[in-house]
């Protein structure tokens, strides 16, 4: 029973008690003293089949006046859909296999014979992510090429020695602290190199965290470290995407680069975190470059690097059990920055790994584990008090700090 309806049986019962005529219970004075339970049973009986009788009455009431019935449609019939426009796909498709083999050709040639591909000279770049690694490797192999350089790094200290080592070679730099998890420092850092190097053309979208965790860990440590990875990961290349972007339209002039992995064309255990956000990464540059298409925008291009394990750092590779050896970090460098001269949207380090990787996936899937059993890639997990001493888990900490977008 709920709480109106014992609330309305007992102003009933105080009612009935008060003012009905006919006593409920028909018991003398002395029968009343030797027996009341017969008494206020016989009462309680009464006064809730009356109540019953009048919440029926008022639900009925209720029923008509406020609770119409809406009046359903039949729902619409199946219809089948048919090729638009077939003659046209026909056509489309021919063409397209008339152009294959011409295609096939050319793409052999440059990569025989790759063309000497644009000048970067005189631009300016931001390199995110600039203060050690694989960043700081594409900040000065940028320089060398002759852009401007803005190097953005939520660490100061290596992001200062960075462009000291730039300036040491006769480039020009500056640094920036910026939390690329947060679209506000984000502007912030673009109004500022605006102003004090000029329009930035090539944004590359380096920062990037790796921490080795169980998908089910349960523990607030454990959520702090997949919400830093995805916010650095990820969300930052959403972020810096739509920051500069308008500006390189109305310049007609503009280059993003997205740093992926490897790992974007497969799973990797025990860092689900990354390769998800990896994985993500790959989807939004090649949604974006979809949605430039569409626009007819040709004067920003895109490029998406998948490079393999890279040795950036003994705490990385120390955690590492891989069967072929880590790419250096001048290997990974070269081969980007030949990317973005040649605007290849997609450059894979190694290249041969990418085919690989796709051929694999067409065998049925007991074969595909085997083989990912004899060339295996395995990622270490790291206990509690190590996590905690990796440099990862300190830039999280500090991006997480006031972390209010």
């Amino acid at each position: 029973m709920t709480q109106s309806q014992v609330d309305a049986m007992n102003n009933f019962i105080n009612g009935e008690i008060n003012n009905k005529k006919e006593p409920l219970c028909t018991l003398s004075t002395m029968e009343l003293e030797k027996d009341t339970t017969v008494c206020a049973t016989g009462l309680v009986k009464d006064a809730i089949t009356r109540l019953n009788a009048s919440t029926e009455m008022l639900a009925d009431d209720i029923k008509q006046a406020d609770y119409e019935p809406v009046p359903t449609t039949k729902p619409p019939g199946v219809v089948k859909r048919e090729i638009q426009d077939k003659g046209k796909l026909l056509l489309q498709v021919l063409w397209i296999l008339i152009q294959l083999v011409p295609a096939i050709l050319y793409a052999i040639y440059v990569k025989v014979f790759p063309p000497k591909g644009k000048s970067l000279r005189g631009k300016v770049a931001l390199v995110t992510g600039a203060g050690r690694g694989l960043g700081r490797g594409l900040a000065i192999a940028l320089s060398r090429e002759g852009c401007k350089l803005a190097c953005a790094d939520i660490d100061m200290v290596g992001c200062e020695e960075t462009v000291r080592m730039i300036g040491e070679e006769g480039g020009v730099a500056k640094a920036y602290r910026a939390n690329v998890a947060k679209p506000n420092e984000i502007e912030a850092m673009r109004r500022k190199i605006e102003a004090e190097l000029g329009p930035v053309v090539y944004v590359v979208n380096n920062a990037s965290l790796i921490v080795s965790h169980r998908i089910d860990d349960e523990n607030q440590d454990a959520d702090r470290a997949v919400t830093g990875v995805i916010n650095v990961n990820l969300l930052s290349h959403f972020y810096m995407s739509r920051a500069f972007l308008p500006s390189m339209r109305k310049n007609k002039d503009g280059h993003i680069v997205a740093i992926a992995s490897m790992s974007s064309f497969a799973g990797l255990a025990y860092s689900s975190v990354y390769a998800a956000c990896k994985w993500a990464v790959r989807g939004m540059m090649e949604s974006m470059r979809e949605e430039l298409k569409r626009e007819g925008e040709k004067n920003v291009k895109l490029t998406c690097v998948h490079p393999y394990f890279i040795n950036t750092s003994a705490e990385y590779t120390n955690n590492w059990n891989i069967r072929f050896p880590e790419l250096t970090i001048e290997e990974v460098v070269d081969a980007t920055i030949n990317g973005i001269k040649q605007d290849h949207f997609s450059v894979s380090i190694p290249e041969d790994m990418y085919y690989n990787i796709h051929v694999m996936k067409l065998l049925p899937r007991f074969i595909q584990d085997q083989l990912l059993d004899v060339f295996y890639a395995k990622i270490n997990v790291l206990s509690k008090n190590e996590v905690e001493k990796t440099a990862a888990n300190h830039i999280i900490n500090k991006s997480l700090d006031n972390s209010s977008l």
